[in-house]
C-alpha cells in the first residue's frame, strides 16, 4: 500500500480500529476516529486502506453515537 496522506481513512490493523491520518511524524502516523476523539499513533507498516463500506459504516456509528448522547 502506498503511504498514507493527511485525511486518508485507514485501518490500524494492530488495534482494530478505523481512523482519519492526521498526520506522519517521526516514521509513525498520527490517526484520529471518524468521530473525533484523542489520536493515537501506529506504524505504518499496521495500517491499511478502509473499505468505503468499512468508512461508511464507522460514520453511521458516529452519527449513532452522537444522537444517543453517547458522544458530544
Amino acid at each position: 500500500m502506498e503511504r498514507p496522506t493527511r485525511g486518508d481513512v485507514v485501518v490500524d490493523t494492530a488495534r482494530r480500529r478505523m481512523g482519519q491520518v492526521m498526520a506522519e511524524l517521526h516514521g509513525r502516523i498520527h490517526l484520529r476516529p471518524l468521530g473525533g476523539g484523542r489520536e493515537w499513533t501506529v506504524d505504518p507498516d499496521h495500517v491499511r486502506q478502509a473499505t468505503e463500506a468499512e468508512i461508511l459504516a464507522a460514520k453511521v456509528a458516529a452519527a449513532n453515537a452522537r444522537s444517543t448522547g453517547a458522544v458530544r
